[in-house]
């Protein structure tokens, strides 16, 4: 009678067990989902592929009317340091004839450049890459953006920058200029709007900008 009694004691104890394994497996989908028992929200648990990583220990900074991450209007040249990790790991320099320009790279692409108009100080911040933007209204910019999407915020004006004897039509939002790219094409709409962006006259409207018209130029100023 001990060995039957024994038995069934075993056979009961695997039952429950077998209960409990079937419990567990419905409590938790391989899918990375738990249901909460206590109502009807599902909490969706991260897995390996929501997590993005942009390859960088940091994101990039976006440019301001006075500052690029720790480079701000106003410092001195050799002031900034020769390389800052996952921003830029070389500056070179270019002398122009009212100006010298210093290219920030990384990775020998180029990526924001700095203007000194002379005095040896931080004068104008362009950006050379798509990979940094700037915010304008609601909306993040950046170069090779559709310029339509500037000319919808409300804040964005024309203004006309004269220079020897000549000039060109521009456009601000926030104290950041921007300009469209001249490389729009041979098409007639093309060429009529890029003869208008040199005509003082009056600002060409947002309708005279071809589709594929990008945004060639963003700055804290202009290089003219």
């Amino acid at each position: 009678m001990k060995i039957w009694i024994l038995v069934w004691r075993c056979i009961i104890l695997a039952v429950i067990a077998a209960s409990s394994v079937l419990l567990c497996m419905c409590g938790h989908k391989d899918g990375g989902e738990a249901t909460n028992t206590s109502g009807d929200t599902t909490v969706v648990k991260p897995t390996a592929d929501d997590t993005v990583s942009d390859g960088t220990d940091s994101q990039l900074p976006i440019l301001t009317s006075d500052s690029l991450g720790a480079v701000r209007i106003g410092m001195a040249i050799d002031s900034l340091p020769p390389v800052c990790e996952a921003f830029y790991d070389s500056i070179g320099r270019v002398q122009e004839c009212e100006y010298e320009e210093y290219i920030f790279s990384r990775r020998g692409k180029p990526m924001f450049a700095v203007i000194d108009f002379g005095d040896g100080k931080v004068d104008l911040i362009t950006l050379l890459s798509s990979e940094i933007g700037v915010v304008a209204g609601t909306t993040e910019l950046h170069i090779g953006d559709n310029f339509h999407r500037l000319l919808a915020q409300r804040a964005t004006q024309a203004e006309w920058a004269g220079y020897d004897a000549v000039g060109r039509w521009t456009w601000t939002n926030g104290g950041v200029w921007y300009m469209p790219d001249e490389n729009m094409g041979n098409s007639a709409a093309a060429q009529h709007l890029l003869k208008h962006l040199y005509d003082s006259m009056a600002a060409p409207d947002p309708e005279e900008f071809p589709s594929h018209v990008t945004i060639g130029y963003i700055g804290t100023g202009l290089p003219f």
